[in-house]
């Protein structure tokens, strides 16, 4: 599938991340994209290779090597927005959950610093969507506490609740559990599970977004 994306998918199911500067907004909030020339901009938190193009909406990172097939991109605006996108497989129906959180922890950890450095302007908003999960089911929900039963997601398209990170001295684990937890509780459980494997895996636990950079 392409349609309004830069790239072709093997996969509907699409994890986005739209990071939108308040300073987007202003009339002198515009950026430089050819900066990011010289940045490490992989787009998917597992991914093994990227190349970067100039498009008319400003600069893009795509997953892999050039080919006709992607796995994810990262397209950044000239208004100091970013549009982060990754396929998500699923086994029988059944969402790896650690795998879409870790690729939300990494598309926020990740690209706030880099469009910050820009010259985009905290706060930013955060809108988290899921694309094409519906009548998919968690696949490990032995890491939730909950005992309620898991269920399938009926919406093809899922918008979590919106946040916002205020400032670099922000916990991203505090800015985003909200979310997460929002996330679980689409498919029936009561939380996000604490200290699953994508805190392990970066430094946004203890850390704020400038350690990021």
């Amino acid at each position: 599938m392409r349609g309004k994306y830069p790239c072709h998918f093997d996969t509907g199911r699409l994890v986005i991340v739209h990071l939108i500067p308040f300073s987007a907004f202003s009339p002198d909030g515009t950026v430089d994209v050819t900066l990011l020339k010289t940045k490490h901009l992989d787009p998917r938190s597992d991914g093994v290779g990227h190349y970067t193009q100039f498009n008319v909406d400003g600069f893009c990172a795509l997953e892999g090597n050039g080919a006709h097939i992607s796995n994810g991109y990262a397209q950044f605006f000239r208004t100091g927005a970013a549009e982060i996108v990754a396929t998500q497989h699923t086994i029988e129906k059944g969402v790896v959950l650690d795998a879409v959180e870790d690729q939300i922890i990494h598309s926020i950890e990740k690209f706030v610093p880099v469009l910050v450095e820009l010259g985009a302007a905290l706060p930013m908003a955060v809108v988290i969507t899921l694309l094409g999960f519906h009548d998919t089911t968690l696949h490990n929900p032995r890491r939730h506490s909950s005992t309620l039963a898991p269920r399938a997601l009926v919406d093809t398209e899922v918008v979590l609740p919106d946040l916002v990170v205020p400032d670099a001295a922000s916990s991203l684990r505090d800015v985003l559990r909200p979310t997460l937890d929002a996330l679980s509780q689409a498919y029936g459980r009561e939380r996000s599970p604490g200290g699953y494997p994508a805190w392990a895996q970066h430094n946004a636990h203890a850390a704020s977004f400038t350690s990021a950079t």
